[in-house]
């Protein structure tokens, strides 16, 4: 492994052979392994890694997932589950209660989301009163955070003419923070936390859907795929949770 001070006159190097480079209009191709030496084993990266020594890994999931071996799940090394809780205004995921039950039964700690259907902010206000609801209704334990989905995975917003204006849809996120009473953070993809959402001025953790090798929001959470494979338990969304 490479000194820091190495690194240091390395990183020093190639930073000046960029800068010459651009000065001449010299266009050049780093092999991958260069580019993977210089920028991602280099203590300067912007990217967190996915080093599993230091974070701590768990699985999302909904109704979608069927019915959860939560021991398999355990057994493969996962820590925590957030599980899908309410939709829109008035939806109840079936599957809550019992993946919370059973996360808990097999030792993980837990939290929820809510996927918003809101086209404004009453709406989003709405929809907060109605997760919290649902959790008091429940009288379940959450160790983490609720988490607000703003997105538009089946299209809804668009076919109701939404504007996906910026200002609107963070003002829908605090709204819906300011209304839950609960602890709660904002979930995304990468391309809507830094198109859509204001999150540095929301002040709440954020949950950043980047899948790949890394990390470029550096909130509470990264959900790094939607493929991941838990041996007797299928297919899931993985993520490494940075604090807790």
């Amino acid at each position: 492994m490479m000194s820091g001070r190495k690194w240091g006159v390395l990183a020093k190097v190639t930073m000046a052979f960029l800068a010459v480079a651009k000065e001449c209009n010299f266009c050049m191709d780093l092999t991958g392994e260069l580019k993977r030496r210089l920028f991602e084993e280099s203590p300067f990266s912007i990217h967190h890694k996915k080093e599993e020594d230091d974070k701590m890994k768990g699985i999302d999931v909904s109704y979608a997932n069927g019915r959860v071996n939560w021991d398999a799940v355990a057994a493969a090394g996962y820590k925590f589950a957030i599980c899908r809780c309410t939709y829109g205004r008035h939806g109840i995921d079936e599957t809550f209660i019992e993946n919370v039950n059973g996360a808990h039964a097999a030792g993980l700690q837990v939290g929820a989301y809510h996927y918003s259907y809101a086209l404004n902010v009453s709406q989003a206000i709405e929809e907060a009163e109605h997760c919290r609801k649902v959790i008091e209704d429940a009288g379940v334990l959450l160790e983490l955070p609720v988490w607000f989905d703003m997105e538009d995975a089946d299209g809804y917003k668009v076919k109701n003419g939404f504007a996906f204006d910026p200002n609107e849809i963070t003002a829908m996120c605090r709204a819906f923070l300011d209304n839950i009473q609960l602890n709660c953070g904002v979930y995304a993809s990468f391309s809507w936390l830094t198109t859509y959402i204001d999150w540095q001025s929301l002040g709440c953790a954020v949950w950043n859907a980047e899948w790949g090798p890394g990390d470029d929001i550096k909130g509470m959470m990264w959900q790094y795929t939607d493929n991941q494979h838990i041996p007797g338990a299928g297919y899931f969304d993985a993520n490494y949770i940075y604090e807790s």
